[in-house]
């Protein structure tokens, strides 16, 4: 009863979330906002129209697939789509404003400049205190790097390509442990790559890129471990709390799992 009651309510939350983008998305104004060619409606509608199309091939053409795991040929899709992404972050790259612009000077000034921070830093990092376990993760990697004259940007942007790319396959094999079918994990894995592994945002070496791996993979491993395996257990925990101190919206991921234990444990 309970996780019935929790699937429609996550479906009654994405229905309004649509709603509320198809009608007041494009009415809404706010500072540095981009005209756009096509509207968020129109966008919307064609792609609940794809998506439909993708369900209806899929149970029309693949039932009986239900077996054969391509994890072998997704491996070799993923690493040539790491091709392509450092292809692509080497090409479109630049060095961001914002906060990951201050992370940026921060291990500049920390790693080539005897570590003299200027005091607005400081205040940068009282306010956004996530920012430092990150901050000391790009700091590791830029020294590491400067020791064989490698620059440390280019590493933290190829790096974050490939935290990307190896969620994209624990996202398959997540998918196919729970439907048991290479098609639907297929399509997961397609979805994955068109809306992140692709998105720009993989040559801003920053939060979203670096904490995507870990709710995955925690994922993955709830749904793979032995529910009497404490090693996994403290594994998930890890990772999620991981994945919490650079990235705060990452501990969903452990929420979700703790509630769908209670739910069974209520049923």
């Amino acid at each position: 009863m309970l996780r019935k009651t929790l699937f429609y309510s996550f479906l009654i939350l994405q229905s309004l979330l649509i709603i509320n983008v198809f009608l007041y998305s494009d009415l809404s104004n706010y500072p540095c906002k981009q005209p756009l060619p096509i509207s968020n409606k129109f966008s919307i509608i064609i792609s609940i129209f794809l998506c439909a199309l993708i369900c209806f091939v899929v149970t029309r053409r693949y039932k009986s697939d239900k077996s054969i795991n391509n994890s072998r040929v997704i491996l070799i899709a993923s690493l040539i789509l790491l091709a392509v992404q450092f292809f692509i972050t080497y090409n479109i790259y630049f060095y961001t404003g914002w906060d990951a612009g201050w992370i940026h000077q921060t291990i500049e000034e920390l790693s080539y400049h005897q570590g003299v921070l200027k005091p607005d830093q400081y205040y940068f990092f009282s306010r956004y205190p996530n920012n430092i376990n990150l901050s000391s993760i790009f700091l590791i990697v830029y020294n590491a790097l400067h020791k064989f004259n490698i620059n440390g940007y280019f590493g933290l942007l190829f790096l974050s390509n490939i935290i990307v790319n190896i969620a994209g396959i624990f996202t398959y094999l997540s998918i196919f442990h729970i439907t048991k079918s290479s098609i639907y994990s297929s399509v997961g894995w397609f979805l994955f790559v068109i809306l992140v592994g692709l998105s720009p945002w993989i040559t801003i070496p920053y939060s979203d890129s670096y904490s995507i791996l870990f709710p995955i993979l925690s994922l993955y491993l709830y749904l793979t471990i032995n529910k009497e395996n404490y090693l996994g257990w403290f594994l998930i925990g890890f990772f999620c709390f991981f994945a919490f101190s650079i990235k705060p919206t990452a501990i969903i991921v452990l929420f979700s799992i703790l509630i769908y234990q209670i739910s069974r444990l209520i049923d």
